[in-house]
C-alpha cells in the first residue's frame, strides 16, 4: 500500500510500498466518481502491468479500508443525494461498509453528514442493512443479503462485480480478468465454501482430545522414525564411510 504524503509546504509525494512489519501512520481514503457512467473510476493506483501487485492489491482492498481512520466521499452530482452515482458503483460498497467513518461532501465541499447521520437514507438508497452500517461484522448478513448489495451495482470490467465482494465474504482468490462473472462469483462462493466448512470442522475439534492423542502417539512415533533412519541404506553406508563423515562434518 502506497500512501500520498503531504509535507509542511504542501508538495505531495508518495510514500514507499507498506508491507509486511512497516509502520503505518493514520491515513485517510477518498472516494469519488467523477467520470462518465460506464466508467469506474478509483482514487488508488495499482500498477496493471504487474500481476502480482493486482492480486495483493485487490485482495487488500477492504483490510486497507477498513483500517483507515475515515473515509471522505466527494458526490460531484450530489444535486440529487438519492440518486448519485456513487452508490451504484461495484467498488465503493467498500468504501461504504468498511471504514468506521465515512463523511460526505458536495461538490461545493459542504459537509452532507456522515455513514451515521444518514444511515436512514443510506438503507433506503442501498437496502443494507443498519447493522451492516453501524460496523457489526458483516458474517452475521447471509449470503444472499450480502450478494443483494451489489445486485445493481456497475463495474467498468464484469469481473470486478464479484472481486470487489472479496473483503465482504472475507475471502482470497486470485483475480482471472477474462473468464466472466459467472466463473468469478462461482470461485468468490466456492473459496467462502471451503473457510466456512474449514472453521466449522475446528470448532468441533475439543483441544484436550488433541492433547490426549498427542501424548499417546508422541512416543511411538518417535521409536518408529529412529527405527527407519538406523536402518536406512543410505545412513548405514554414510556411517561406513570415514570420507562420507568428514565431507558431512565439514
Amino acid at each position: 500500500m502506497r500512501l500520498l504524503l503531504r509535507s509542511n509546504t504542501g508538495k505531495f509525494t508518495l510514500t514507499k510500498d507498506l508491507i509486511g512489519d512497516d509502520s503505518i501512520p493514520p491515513y485517510t481514503i477518498l472516494s469519488h466518481t467523477w467520470g462518465p457512467d460506464e466508467e469506474e473510476i478509483n482514487t488508488y493506483y495499482i500498477k496493471e502491468e504487474n500481476d502480482a501487485e493486482i492480486s495483493r492489491s485487490i485482495n487488500s482492498m477492504f483490510r486497507w479500508y477498513r483500517n483507515a481512520t475515515r473515509c471522505y466521499v466527494y458526490l460531484s452530482d450530489e444535486s440529487d443525494f438519492w440518486k448519485s452515482r456513487w452508490f451504484t458503483r461495484g467498488w465503493t460498497l467498500q468504501k461504504l461498509l468498511a471504514p468506521a467513518s465515512v463523511e460526505f461532501f458536495s461538490r461545493e465541499r459542504q459537509r452532507l453528514g456522515d455513514k451515521s447521520s444518514l444511515r436512514q437514507q443510506i438503507y433506503e438508497i442501498t437496502n443494507i442493512s443498519h447493522a451492516a452500517l453501524q460496523g457489526y461484522p458483516l458474517s452475521q448478513s447471509s449470503v444472499e443479503e450480502r450478494l443483494r448489495w451489489t445486485e445493481h451495482r456497475r463495474t467498468k470490467l464484469e469481473e470486478d462485480k464479484a472481486y470487489s465482494l472479496l473483503g465482504i465474504f472475507d475471502v482470497y482468490i486470485l483475480p482471472t480478468y477474462g473468464e466472466g462473472m459467472a466463473s468469478a462469483l462461482a470461485r468468490l462462493l466456492d473459496g467462502f465454501h471451503k473457510v466456512q466448512k474449514c472453521i466449522k470442522d475446528l470448532r468441533l475439534t475439543d483441544p484436550r482430545d488433541d492433547k490426549n492423542r498427542i501424548e499417546n502417539t508422541k512416543g511411538g512415533l518417535l521409536e518408529g522414525s529412529y527405527r527407519w533412519i538406523l536402518g536406512n541404506s543410505a545412513f548405514r553406508r554414510w556411517r561406513d564411510d570415514q570420507q562420507s563423515r568428514l565431507q558431512a562434518l565439514l
